[in-house]
């Protein structure tokens, strides 16, 4: 199929969300009934459930601090860091929002469990108040949950991927609890959209991306894809990439129903300081990778270096310049 027959089929709904407007009104509303009641929001979920989430909230953490509430992506079952996470806040003063589409996720439901005996403990009768739910619109154990204990339930759309899920309630509840203009963030993902309807590659930065990966993967045997962006807050963009490439490229059949093995092994990488770790093998190992740099247009501070020690060969080079070259 091309790109446009898939949008008008609606079999895939990650290229709709950009112009669904319901869960603006509808998750700034709830924001704006408990922003006064909480000062931390943690998410509960793994994967897709959590990467989406955590690219938006830790990139546009760059710009400046947007908000007071603390929003914390607990994504693992590691009992030392889940743990000590809770004991380092007030949980009366925490909003929990528990994600999983299927309802079924077993690290989910197993932090949620922990943290329902704990919130009865310490809260009392009105400990549910302190949950919100992201979970499939009709089914599931979550759903359930949600009408028998009063709990409200945000709605993950079934033609939607966990992974693809960052314009829904998934990624754009904690953006918004966060202090992000999430209607923006929707006006800028329209735009991108709108520059890549085109089945021409010549014309469409997305397709002509994605012809090169492949062209270079299946002529030059380039089996490694390393993303490195220039930033500290595009860490978790990394990550998300990684698992977008890996569950969508990743596949041991074809079309076909046939075995085929395929797709290239992502690498998250973070610049500057993977130069002083992954460098020598990106540059001097086995020419089997390709590597995606980005850049920021401009950062918030220009962070320059002072001219105090330049009669030293070691730092004249330094003096005045900025720490990143815009």
């Amino acid at each position: 199929d091309t790109i446009q027959d898939q949008k008008r089929s609606g079999k895939i709904g990650f290229y709709h969300l950009p112009y669904e407007k319901k869960y603006v009104k509808e998750l700034n509303s709830f924001k704006n009934k408990i922003k006064d009641k909480y000062n931390t929001f943690i998410v509960l979920g793994i994967g897709g459930s959590s990467l989406g989430g955590k690219t938006l909230v830790r990139a546009m953490k760059s710009r400046k601090p947007i908000s007071d509430v603390k929003v914390l992506f607990l994504d693992n079952v590691d009992p030392d860091y889940f743990i000590n996470t809770l004991q380092s806040i007030d949980l009366k003063s925490t909003c929990i929002n528990v994600v999983t589409k299927s309802g079924g996720t077993a690290e989910t439901l197993s932090q949620f469990s922990y943290l329902y005996e704990k919130m009865k403990k310490v809260i009392g009768s009105e400990f549910t108040d302190h949950f919100i739910f992201t979970t499939y619109p009709k089914q599931g154990v979550l759903r359930k949950l949600s009408t028998e204990l009063g709990i409200p339930a945000f709605e993950v759309p079934e033609n939607v991927g966990g992974r693809f899920s960052i314009f829904t309630p998934v990624g754009l509840l904690p953006a918004t609890m966060a202090g992000i203009d999430i209607e923006a963030v929707l006006d800028g993902a329209r735009w991108m959209d709108e520059q890549c309807q085109s089945d021409n590659y010549k014309s469409n930065p997305v397709l002509h991306h994605a012809m090169l990966f492949y062209l270079l993967n299946v002529r030059k045997n380039k089996s490694v894809s390393v993303m490195m962006p220039y930033s500290n807050y595009l860490k978790d963009f990394s990550a998300w990439y990684v698992q977008l490439w890996g569950e969508s490229l990743g596949k041991q059949k074809d079309i076909d129903g046939k075995n085929c093995y395929v797709g290239q092994t992502p690498l998250a990488a973070i610049g500057a300081t993977d130069q002083h770790s992954l460098l020598q093998l990106l540059m001097e190992g086995p020419f089997d990778k390709v590597m995606t740099f980005v850049k920021i247009k401009k950062f918030n501070h220009e962070g320059k270096i002072p001219d105090l020690f330049s009669n030293e060969k070691e730092f004249s080079y330094l003096c005045n310049r900025s720490f990143f070259v815009q």
